[in-house]
């Protein structure tokens, strides 16, 4: 294992540790402002997750699965109102946006991650 790819792996790794964040990204093109832009909507976006409660999880992972409130609440036997209070305070619109922006940025062929 050795190799530009690998040792700039570790690099990034390295910064991910001295920042206390979970992404850093650094793609083919080298736009310094953009990957930082990817890295920080990464980072923000787990940060978020991060703080969701175990309710919050379980709401957000059957949500995901159903895409129908009614279901969840009857689910967990509890208020379409309650799934729907707890989508808005775990920010759960706004974190599956940026990850499909993300997403969408990555796939992109003309800006693909580093070889």
């Amino acid at each position: 294992m050795d190799g530009p790819a690998f040792h700039r792996a570790a690099e990034l790794l390295e910064l991910c540790k001295k920042r206390d964040s979970y992404y850093s990204f650094q793609l083919k093109s080298n736009l310094t402002p953009y990957d930082q832009c990817l890295s920080e909507m990464a980072n923000l976006t787990a940060l978020i997750m991060k703080s969701w409660s175990q309710r919050q999880r379980t709401i957000i992972r059957l949500y995901t699965e159903c895409e129908k409130q009614e279901i969840v609440a009857n689910k967990l036997d509890i208020t379409q109102q309650a799934v729907s209070d707890a989508l808005r305070s775990a920010y759960w619109r706004q974190v599956m946006e940026a990850h499909n922006l993300i997403n969408t940025l990555l796939d992109k062929s003309d800006i693909g991650l580093l070889d």
